[in-house]
């Protein structure tokens, strides 16, 4: 019995790459994979983003250099958006 030299691949995986082998034989185009960055750069000021200056609130960013409210108001603002029915 030979022994393969490729690592163990999942079942599932090896389908998929064999059917997108065989799609692109044929000339079919599909969507490329593309990895997010790891660095990426904030929209508000330019900058890396970093822990140190922004802060992510719930999918929020934000940023001191641009902001037009203090990180208190913010998170009060982001928490009144997020939990409506709680009046603190």
């Amino acid at each position: 019995m030979p022994v393969s030299l490729q690592p163990a691949m999942h079942r599932q995986t090896h389908r998929y790459r064999q059917i997108k082998i065989k799609e692109e034989a044929e000339g079919k185009v599909r969507r490329s994979y593309h990895k997010i960055k790891l660095v990426r750069n904030s929209k508000k000021c330019g900058e890396i983003i970093s822990i140190d200056i922004h802060v992510n609130l719930w999918g929020s960013l934000y940023c001191p250099k641009t902001a037009n409210e203090t990180l208190e108001q913010f998170k009060k603002r982001r928490y009144l958006e997020r939990f409506p029915d709680k009046n603190t």
